[in-house]
């Protein structure tokens, strides 16, 4: 029995096809939407027929700002029916689905500048983002001026690894670190929005830091810089001693509120959500701290919810100048944070109550600047040596 071989039908036959199609459908039609005959739709609207293409998405996508899941199809308006013929619109259909099926972006859209990004960036930051103005501190004196001008999609690793090389010749590594993070999260954002396809700061140069001891400040210290403090503004002493005896970060001192001040039968506590985790820490305040509470609480302006009514500028300036004024150049804000763990440790608190009070989720930094404070091997064998070395002194002498 011979078998019968079908014969492909033509172009010509296909596109007869298509011919008939279009000759169905009534011209200047009430309906709604496109008719489709192989992935190829017309509409014959009041202002003449308009071609269409239809095709599928097997890994979803987005079109035109909207997102399609996975299997669903989209209809791509292709523009005057009498601008094309049946084989370059089956042509351009092809084209649309081989991107499809490699879960390729549909359009070719141009990334926004850095600049123009940044802006709408710094407008969502603004309501989330407790330390939002040292960032917008960052990208308008660090990131606009050498970024500013570049598709988001230009940037490239090389670009990072040049600014962070200026950057290292100005500023300590770990201020670039702080700047390039920003830039990181910026453009890690941009990532998600899909106007980038890599972050160029993963495949950049990292920056070596070289880890602090941490500084605190001595009781004479403090006592000075109290003085100078006061000296400045009224606020600032009490913000020195709820930090110091808190040990609050920078952030959490500035987003505290009035609401957060909570009295109960057992005396008052802080309780607010955590700068970096957002969890909720709940702090007892000592009665030197309930006193400058109290201070802040009879200059405060009602309209204001902040115990700190001031921003991180004033902040700055004028911790800058009590300082100063105090010899103390060296101390930085966060410094008070390190001067109640220290005091801590050397009262004899344990490492995961203080842990726990600074708002760390374990031990680890602490166990690296202070658990040598607490051991008392360590103590010990320091006055075994010295006793022997005094011994060796005093036997030559």
């Amino acid at each position: 029995m011979t078998k019968t071989v079908k014969k492909p039908v033509s172009k010509q036959g296909r596109y007869a096809a298509f011919d008939r199609f279009l000759e169905s459908i009534p011209p200047r039609s009430m309906a709604k939407r496109a008719k489709y005959l192989h992935g190829l739709g017309v509409f014959r609207g009041m202002r003449g027929d308009t071609a269409w293409i239809k095709i599928r998405l097997p890994h979803g996508g987005l079109y035109k700002g909207k997102y399609y899941k996975a299997g669903d199809s989209v209809e791509i308006k292709a523009g005057s029916l009498e601008s094309f013929s049946w084989a370059e619109l089956e042509d351009m259909r092809a084209s649309y689905q081989a991107k499809a099926d490699k879960g390729e972006p549909l359009e070719d859209v141009q990334a926004p500048l850095f600049s123009e990004y940044v802006a709408e960036w710094l407008d969502v930051k603004r309501a989330q983002h407790r330390g939002y103005e040292t960032t917008k501190g960052i990208v308008d004196n660090h990131l606009l001026q050498v970024f500013g001008h570049k598709p988001l999609d230009t940037i490239s690793a090389g670009d990072v690894n040049r600014w962070q090389g200026q950057q290292l010749a100005k500023c300590a590594p770990a201020t670039v670190k702080r700047q390039r993070v920003v830039l990181q999260s910026l453009l890690n954002d941009a990532k998600k929005a899909e106007h980038i396809a890599v972050n160029p700061c993963d495949n950049a140069d990292g920056i070596k830091v070289p880890e602090a001891e941490p500084r605190y400040l001595t009781g004479e210290e403090l006592a000075r810089l109290l003085t100078c403090a006061q000296e400045e503004a009224y606020w600032l002493p009490e913000y020195v001693i709820i930090a110091v005896h808190m040990g609050l970060r920078r952030g959490e001192m500035m987003g505290l509120k009035w609401s957060h001040v909570i009295s109960t039968p057992n005396g008052t506590f802080l309780r607010f959500p955590t700068g970096k985790t957002q969890k909720i820490r709940t702090i007892h305040c000592s009665k030197t701290v309930e006193a400058s509470l109290e201070r802040l609480r009879s200059e405060r302006d009602d309209s204001d919810a902040r115990v700190f009514q001031v921003s991180l500028k004033t902040l700055i300036r004028r911790w800058q100048s009590a300082r100063k004024s105090a010899g103390l150049v060296d101390v930085r804000i966060q410094d008070l944070r390190s001067t109640n763990a220290t005091y801590a440790v050397l009262s004899g608190v344990d490492l995961n109550t203080v842990a726990k009070g600074l708002g760390h989720s374990n031990t680890d930094m602490l166990q690296r600047h202070y658990a040598a404070m607490t051991e008392a091997g360590v103590i010990e064998a320091s006055g075994k040596i010295e006793a022997a070395i005094a011994g060796a002194v005093n036997g030559c002498v």
